[in-house]
């Protein structure tokens, strides 16, 4: 008896630090700056470049000053048809996945989608004003 009690505390223990792993859906609200929290529902600011992974939904015109990198290997950004992402410096993505939908647009200096893990579908407007590196496999039709 001793020996359920522990295995069932030590699953609940589990499933527990499983749910604190996941990270936050975020989802735009408006057009504007990526790091201003009020511009996201839930109000915060998404982090893609590691723990604990975020998910982000872009439908409306957002910016973001600086590098965004995504490295997350569940984080994650969609595009969403009519929304729109200009980077002002780069977009670094080495793992994570990456979707622009239909109608979508990402404009950067430099894109650079490279390493593994990568799941990467690109059916959006791409527009670079330096180098673009797309080094992986990705599907979609991008214009």
């Amino acid at each position: 008896m001793k020996n359920i009690i522990h295995i069932f505390l030590f699953g609940t223990l589990l499933l527990f630090s499983f749910s604190l792993e996941a990270g936050t859906n975020y989802v735009s609200n408006q057009d504007g700056d990526w790091n201003v929290a009020a511009n996201w529902t839930p109000n915060g600011v998404p982090d893609v470049n590691g723990w604990p992974n975020d998910k982000v939904t872009i439908n409306h015109a957002m910016t973001y000053t600086g590098t965004l990198t995504l490295t997350g290997s569940t984080s994650s950004v969609r595009i969403g048809q009519n929304g729109s992402l200009d980077v002002s410096v780069k977009l670094n993505m080495t793992s994570g996945k990456l979707r622009m939908d239909v109608g979508s647009s990402l404009s950067a200096p430099v894109v650079a989608v490279e390493g593994s893990g990568n799941d990467v579908v690109l059916d959006g407007l791409i527009t670079s004003t330096g180098n673009m590196v797309l080094d992986k496999k990705m599907s979609g039709s991008p214009t």
